[in-house]
């Protein structure tokens, strides 16, 4: 640890001794990591992040930064990459300091756009999960994703037992497209599956959700040896934007995988901060 992570470390240990385990230990990370951010904490997270070697991460923290409007509180860090070594760092860090926070996009409901589906198209759908042959099974379950009615969730989620492992994330993928926050709670169970695979499509499909009560979940997969998964909870935990995942999202911008850092930077500049 660097004199830069002690100094960070410091400043957070007065919120709480739970703190110090986002930045180093592995056991116990729901109890550790589950405490509510604030802006100091995500401030000297997003500051470690603007130092990061890696030019994609530094660019995320800006994002971030602007997003949250702490550009006015690290006025003197955002100017510095102004000389970034790399163009696109300093463009973005120019932008930063001329440019509102960017509204987010907003997603309409599965709900509200069903009227216009097919409905025999999703009783068949729903018809053909329950085939013999775990390929027609597999393309119902991406039918029923693509088709994104609400009234096949009570199937997927039933999908999600399939004995076949493709099946299965089909109906994960589905699962996530549809957004239903029923589906939340059964798909957190597999966020421990055997395949890194379905665990990472869980992950996006919980990001999709975006429910709060997926979050103890997430931060309980977090320590998952695959790279790919802790991105994908990383942006889940930002899709969310429940606070109680900040302590997460900077103990994964000190991750060993560049795009678990990425992940994590875009990540705190989406959670509602109070």
């Amino acid at each position: 640890m660097g004199i830069a992570d002690l100094a960070i470390l410091a400043r957070l240990f007065a919120r709480s001794w739970a703190i110090l385990f986002a930045f180093g230990a592995t056991a116990g990370p729901a109890l550790a990591l589950e405490q509510e951010v604030g802006f100091r904490e995500v401030a000297a997270a997003l500051d470690r992040g603007l130092g990061d070697p890696d030019p994609h991460v530094r660019r995320s923290s800006l994002n971030s930064i602007r997003d949250l409007d702490l550009v006015s509180r690290m006025l003197e860090s955002v100017e510095s990459l102004l000389t970034d070594a790399d163009s696109a760092v300093r463009r973005v860090a120019a932008e930063t300091l001329g440019r509102r926070p960017r509204t987010p996009n907003l997603v309409l409901d599965a709900s509200t756009t069903v009227g216009l589906r097919d409905a025999n198209a999703t009783r068949r759908a729903i018809k053909a999960l329950r085939a013999p042959s775990a390929e027609e099974r597999w393309r119902a379950a991406n039918k029923l994703g693509n088709l994104r009615d609400p009234r096949a969730v009570e199937a997927l989620i039933l999908a999600l037992s399939d004995g076949d492992p493709a099946v299965r994330r089909g109906a994960v993928s589905a699962l996530g497209n549809i957004r239903s926050p029923a589906a939340a709670d059964r798909l957190v169970y597999l966020l421990t599956d055997p395949d890194p695979e379905t665990r990472y499509l869980v992950a996006n499909a919980l990001g999709n959700i975006a429910v709060p009560s997926s979050v103890s979940g997430l931060l309980e997969a977090y320590p998952d040896t695959n790279s790919d998964v802790r991105s994908a909870i990383a942006s889940a935990l930002g899709s969310i934007g429940d606070p109680t995942g900040g302590f997460a999202l900077i103990r994964a911008l000190a991750d060993e995988n560049v795009d678990v850092r990425r992940a994590a930077a875009e990540a705190l500049g989406r959670l509602r901060i109070p």
